[in-house]
């Protein structure tokens, strides 16, 4: 967790690097830490074939974390692996077709291979999933008090 806060609030990032190092010294390593260290350290820092290995291990370890599968999908694009960033999302979309994220990457992977046809349908897609998030379930109204 230390190694989270140096990297998300602190913007530390040899700190950060040291802390995952600690927490990542002596098994048992919990998914969850391999998958915040791949993703919010090593991603960051450009070490994307490193990201990609400690995430796909954390996948390995807790396959029904949706978020951090579609978290691999940016190390996997960033190490130039994009059929299998999108073999990734296909798998998630076989677990949960409404999660929000996917649909966002689908669009994101698909442009960056200038396969522009694909991508526009992703995006699309999230305007009727934007009322599932809790703090959006009822309208926001705006009242004019004056």
């Amino acid at each position: 967790m230390l190694g989270l806060v140096a990297a998300l609030y602190d913007y530390d990032c040899t700190e950060a690097g040291r802390r995952f190092q600690l927490a990542t010294a002596c098994e048992p390593v919990s998914a969850q830490v391999r998958y915040y260290y791949g993703f919010y350290y090593l991603f960051t820092v450009g070490r994307y074939k490193e990201a990609v290995e400690r995430q796909e291990q954390a996948r390995k370890e807790d396959p029904l974390n949706l978020l951090s599968r579609v978290q691999l999908v940016p190390s996997l694009r960033a190490a130039g692996r994009y059929a299998d960033a999108l073999s990734e999302l296909h798998k998630v979309r076989q677990l949960d077709e409404n999660f929000w994220p996917l649909s966002f990457l689908l669009g994101i992977v698909h442009a960056s291979q200038g396969n522009f046809a694909e991508a526009a349908p992703g995006p699309l897609k999230l305007q009727p999933l934007r009322n599932s998030f809790p703090a959006r379930s009822t309208p926001i109204r705006m009242e004019d008090n004056t």
